[in-house]
């Protein structure tokens, strides 16, 4: 795999990564998902990193900080399984139990954590609020892209069903990912996170790593995406989340001189906050709340993401 690496994500891999791109795109239509604003660009990221390991079918895999994001499902979709790791409280999506095998472990399990006491209020206003404020028309073309989705989607669920026997296995654990005593180290291919680990503070960051370098086999990554800033680290309130340095990054997942493009980050941030797809693709219930991070769906990103790739050594 190389060496570790801090990359700042570019809207670039919209271009680049089109194949992933359209992949997720079209399980968000089959299991009716929607992302967070920068996870077009993180999935996207983190699916190629998966494709370029060559794991054998069956390989295992956690999605940490998993929720109900649609990455778990197209990774099992691929042939792996997945350990789908997360504090809150959730059931598997009727969707996706048409294609996939799950099974729910300490699902009586409670955790008091702020992140997840956020997602509570935060659930309770979408629902208060309804759909009552119209999202913003989205621009034809990427409205075309949409229609011919979803159609491909209608006919695409009927063979899935059909295919769920080659897809790979679901495991839902509810646990805390900075204590994970349930699995034995050195047990995991490899782990991938959307956008969890900042809604810890920098001491659950480091517990956290030092979990997913304890139960990675040796030689196998970690990819995770996060939020980046080119100032000093600072707490998003919005998102109860915090933005890291260059600095913070390197210190919290114990990378040794990783290769990193921080140097570019006003040129790859410049060009994140002016591009007119990614506006475009801001999800409904960002114009439906003022508590989150693009209130009432108002294009202004504050931070960038950013990928991280920490292998275990030998």
């Amino acid at each position: 795999m190389g060496q570790d690496k801090i990359e700042l994500l570019s809207v670039d891999l919209l271009k680049s990564h089109r194949r992933y791109v359209k992949i997720v795109d079209y399980w968000c239509n089959l299991l009716n998902l929607q992302l967070g604003w920068s996870y077009i660009l993180d999935i996207s990221w983190l699916l190629k990193k998966i494709d370029e390991l060559k794991l054998p079918k069956g390989a295992v895999i956690m999605d940490a900080g998993a929720g109900s994001g649609v990455i778990q499902f197209i990774i099992a979709s691929k042939g792996y399984n997945v350990l789908s790791v997360d504090f809150s409280d959730r059931q598997p999506l009727s969707r996706a139990l048409s294609f996939f095998e799950i099974e729910q472990i300490n699902s009586d399990r409670k955790f008091d954590h702020n992140y997840v006491n956020y997602l509570i209020s935060l659930r309770k206003e979408l629902k208060e609020e309804g759909t009552s404020l119209e999202k913003k028309s989205i621009p034809n073309k990427f409205r075309q892209r949409v229609n011919r989705l979803k159609d491909l989607c209608s006919i695409a669920y009927y063979k899935g069903k059909a295919a769920k026997f080659q897809y790979g296995k679901l495991k839902y654990y509810k646990a805390d990912i900075r204590q994970m005593d349930y699995l034995e180290d050195n047990s995991i291919d490899c782990i991938v996170s959307v956008s969890a680990v900042e809604h810890n503070d920098h001491k659950g960051v480091k517990d956290a790593v030092y979990e997913f370098i304890r139960i990675l086999k040796s030689g196998s990554p970690m990819f995770i995406t996060t939020s980046a800033t080119d100032r000093e680290d600072w707490f998003h309130e919005p998102c109860k989340g915090w933005c890291f340095s260059e600095k913070s990054l390197k210190e919290l997942f114990c990378l040794d001189n990783p290769g990193s493009n921080f140097r570019d980050f006003d040129t790859i941030f410049d060009k994140l906050k002016a591009n007119q797809e990614m506006r475009a693709r801001l999800a409904d219930f960002y114009y439906r709340s003022g508590n989150n991070g693009m209130p009432w769906g108002i294009w202004d990103p504050e931070y960038q993401p950013v990928g991280i790739v920490k292998i275990k050594q030998q």
